[in-house]
């Protein structure tokens, strides 16, 4: 027997449970053994539920939407509603994508605080009172899709490993997962792995200047935020002139050490890193 016919034998009551279990990430196999875990029932009590015509109470139908922070006219009036689909939502000030659940099956009414809006470019949930009621389609349910934020990923570069080390720490009290180095050819070949969001990078190197490492980096087809530091300037061991050519070559900002951290999570922001980007 199809999965069409199956639907039609269905309850109402177990349409709807079937659609809430759906909307909360349950797969489908998964259904009949929740419901007996939930009401204590046995297995085939459970399957005769979910999969065949028994019915549902309303008290029973209460307690399994109020378990997934949904209220019962809720669950009832998503029930018959179109599969999700992606939108915005807009109130006030707020703008978010979101998942939108639409109820074609009467229009909206004055008692409803959220309608949806179609156009060419999709689905924009918006407060009824913005709007003609009749020029909106009636919301079953919303969910808010909250991005996935991950932190930006630094890489130092110092040749004193302590002097990494130290700077990363007191990057990641902003927020930033920083990585040291200490050596050229380590941060080139995790750069080769996985281009960093940003880069500080200390101007005198063990293996000379950092010019042929900031052309490296400005090589990579992603672009990135860069800092450059140095601390040898005012005792003569850096050629000024040299730095100057290389920061404009490079186009990177030159902060003198000891560098103030505020100042290079500054620098870094305005070279472009964002502190918190989408994630995967």
């Amino acid at each position: 027997m199809n999965d069409t016919n199956d639907d039609d034998q269905l309850s109402l009551g177990a349409l709807a449970v079937r659609g809430l279990l759906e909307r909360h990430g349950l797969p489908k196999h998964r259904h009949a053994a929740f419901v007996g875990e939930f009401f204590s029932l046995s297995r085939a009590a459970a399957h005769q539920r979910v999969n065949r015509s028994a019915a549902w109470t309303l008290e029973e139908l209460k307690q399994l939407a109020e378990n997934f922070g949904e209220t019962l006219a809720g669950l009832v009036s998503a029930h018959g509603a179109d599969d999700a689909k992606p939108a915005v939502v807009r109130i006030g000030g707020l703008q978010s994508k979101c998942k939108v659940w639409l109820d074609r099956s009467k229009g909206p009414s004055a008692t409803d605080g959220l309608v949806a809006l179609e156009d060419e470019a999709g689905l924009v949930v918006v407060a009824a009172t913005s709007v003609t009621i009749k020029g909106g389609v009636r919301v079953a349910r919303l969910e808010i899709v909250q991005p996935v934020l991950k932190p930006a990923r630094v890489a130092v570069i110092d040749d004193e490993r302590d002097v990494a080390s130290a700077l990363c720490d007191q990057l990641r009290g902003f927020g930033i997962a920083a990585d040291g180095f200490d050596d050229v050819d380590a941060l080139s070949n995790e750069m080769a792995k996985s281009p960093f969001d940003g880069y500080v990078v200390d101007w005198m190197l063990r293996k000379g200047d950092a010019s042929q490492l900031l052309a490296s980096i400005r090589a990579l087809q992603i672009p990135s935020a860069v800092v450059l530091l140095s601390g040898k300037l005012r005792g003569g061991s850096a050629d000024p002139a040299e730095v100057a050519s290389a920061c404009t070559a490079f186009r990177v900002q030159l902060i003198e050490k000891p560098a103030q951290v505020p100042l290079v999570v500054s620098a870094l922001e305005l070279a472009g890193l964002r502190l918190d980007k989408p994630g995967v």
